[in-house]
C-alpha cells in the first residue's frame, strides 16, 4: 500500500492494485475499498475473481500446461464445512475442460 501513495506521476509509473478473490467473497470490496483512496489517471484499484481467470484459461487453446492449471481449479479444495470438502471455486460442468 505504501506504492499506493507515490506521486505515479512523478515517478512516471502506472500502475494497477487488484484484489483477487473467489467470486463470492467480498462483492462490494471494489466500491468500499474506493472511498478510502485517490484513484488518478496513472493507477486503478479493481476487484477480480478466480473464476475469471479460470474462464479466460479454458478459452486458450489446448495444451499441457492448460490442462494442469484447470486440473487445479477444478480440484481445489478450501477445508470442510459440516463434514463435506469444499470446493475452492464456483466451477460449473459447462466450463470444465
Amino acid at each position: 500500500m505504501a506504492t499506493w501513495n507515490l506521486d505515479s506521476k512523478k515517478i512516471k509509473l502506472d500502475f494497477k492494485l487488484i484484489s483477487l478473490l473467489r467470486s463470492e467473497n467480498e462483492k462490494n470490496l471494489e466500491e468500499d475499498f474506493k472511498k478510502h483512496i485517490k484513484l488518478t489517471d496513472c493507477n486503478q484499484y479493481l476487484r477480480m475473481n478466480w473464476e475469471d481467470i479460470y474462464e479466460y484459461i479454458v478459452s486458450i487453446p489446448e495444451s499441457e500446461s492448460k490442462k494442469i492449471i484447470c486440473n487445479y481449479f477444478q480440484n481445489k479444495t478450501i477445508g470442510y464445512s459440516s463434514g463435506q470438502l469444499q470446493k475452492a471455486f464456483k466451477i460449473t460442468n459447462a466450463n470444465m475442460v
